[in-house]
């Protein structure tokens, strides 16, 4: 399945809003986050795909009562 993903956009959604300013910034303090980021970069490269990071507040995932 090499190149699966080749023209197509990927959404990642998450409630880590840290998560999403270190992609968006290329790095992190966290050498974790940093290897995470750069993976993602460099399989949004290899794989010729478009890659969006989407914050969304936990609280808003929260049910209502």
């Amino acid at each position: 399945m090499a190149g699966a993903l080749a023209d197509q956009e990927v959404f990642v959604l998450t409630d880590n809003s840290a998560f999403e300013v270190a992609y968006y910034k290329g790095h992190s303090t966290s050498k974790k986050l940093s290897d995470i980021v750069f993976r993602l970069y460099k399989a949004q490269r290899d794989g010729g795909m478009i890659l969006h990071i989407l914050h969304i507040s936990g609280k808003r995932m929260k049910a209502r009562v």
